[in-house]
């Protein structure tokens, strides 16, 4: 029963909770957003978001992901969202 409490207590899936919150709240968000919300000129981004983040975060922890990775894969990832802010 040891091996039940290691793999319970693992942050792989804490990681994937976290994963499937993200993925359900993020397609909750999507689904209900009407066309005149501030976020609806973005919502392509904000889909490549949900699925982006939730597949790092299982990476990272799953596949030994070094730190210098993913650091770059979040560095990119931040980087075209800034980039294509529009001023207003």
């Amino acid at each position: 029963m040891d091996y039940i409490n290691t793999i319970v207590s693992s942050p792989t899936i804490a990681s994937i909770g976290i994963a499937a919150m993200i993925l359900f709240f993020g397609a909750k968000l999507l689904l209900n957003m009407d066309k005149d919300s501030p976020f609806s000129g973005h919502a392509i981004q904000l889909a490549g978001l949900v699925i982006i983040i939730p597949v790092l975060l299982v990476l990272a922890l799953v596949a030994d992901l070094p730190n210098e990775a993913l650091t770059g894969f979040l560095g990119t990832i931040v980087g075209y969202f800034f980039g294509v802010a529009k001023d207003k």
